[in-house]
């Protein structure tokens, strides 16, 4: 039952995108239309999520048993390094096979929580937790391993925070307008390649430098490259807290904080 209605689901493999403008206006000479979400790809996108996070929990149990408190023994090392990581390697291959994923986004999303439970899994083997919190009891823990986002823990007593109504509605405020945003930045450069000044610059160019490895056009693009991650990332973190939020009334952590523009050196980018 459970993989027909996962079949249903992934029915729709999202490799063209073949919706139509809602509407459409002219600027500067040039047609522009605007698109509605589409419906079957954030489906498949919770569903992925939802099927990772079940998985991690089960993966979280294991971790947390034998080796968190087990850890600096021989059995600790021998089932992270020998049973958890190769698991989790492998995870997502399996994922995108069992599901028949085809989007190159969602095969993105599929690797995000194995991705980082082989980073989780060596902060339990070698004692680097971001919050003694996340350790405190295997529930804490489960939450801290199977999401993508990061739950906040009171250091005081250990408990998840819980989400008042005013931060969900910021975060669904801040999903919104970077959505507009990454709408925005791929209509810019979707036509160019994802390469504009690259492309706009000519060859005999006085700002190439090192044979054009080194311009103001490559610095430009990769600028517009990095906001476009950041975009990426902030929308799905985003979306990813607010379901989170809603669905457990607990607050979570914000992944990224406007490291573009915001940053003053480059430890706060990282």
């Amino acid at each position: 039952m459970l993989s027909l209605f996962l079949k249903i689901i992934f029915s729709d493999k999202l490799e063209t995108d073949i919706r139509s403008p809602f509407t459409t206006f002219e600027l500067h000479g040039e047609r522009f239309g605007l698109l509605l979400p589409s419906v079957s790809f954030w489906m498949q996108l919770f569903a992925t999520l939802v099927i990772q996070s079940l998985l991690g929990h089960i993966l979280s149990v294991i971790v947390y048993k034998f080796i968190v408190q087990r850890r600096g023994s021989v059995t600790a090392y021998l089932t992270g390094w020998g049973l958890v990581i190769p698991i989790v390697i492998s995870l997502p291959f399996k994922i995108i096979r069992f599901l028949g994923v085809r989007n190159k986004i969602l095969k993105m999303s599929a690797s995000a929580i194995p991705t980082l439970g082989v980073f989780r899994c060596l902060e339990a083997m070698y004692g680097f937790p971001p919050s003694p919190a996340t350790e405190a009891k295997l529930l804490n823990y489960g939450m801290y391993f199977s999401t993508a986002v990061e739950f906040d823990f009171d250091e005081s007593t250990s408990h998840p925070v819980r989400v008042t109504v005013r931060e969900i509605i910021q975060k669904i405020k801040l999903f919104f307008s970077s959505a507009i945003a990454l709408g925005m930045l791929y209509s810019v450069l979707e036509p160019y390649s994802y390469t504009p000044f690259a492309t706009l610059l000519p060859v005999s160019s006085p700002w190439l430098v090192l044979g054009g490895w080194l311009s103001l056009g490559r610095v430009g693009d990769n600028f517009l490259l990095a906001n476009l991650t950041h975009l990426s990332l902030c929308l799905g973190t985003t979306g990813v807290s607010i379901m989170i939020n809603i669905l457990t009334g607990m607050r979570t952590l914000d992944i990224t904080n406007n490291p573009i523009f915001g940053s003053a050196a480059p430890s706060d980018f990282w």
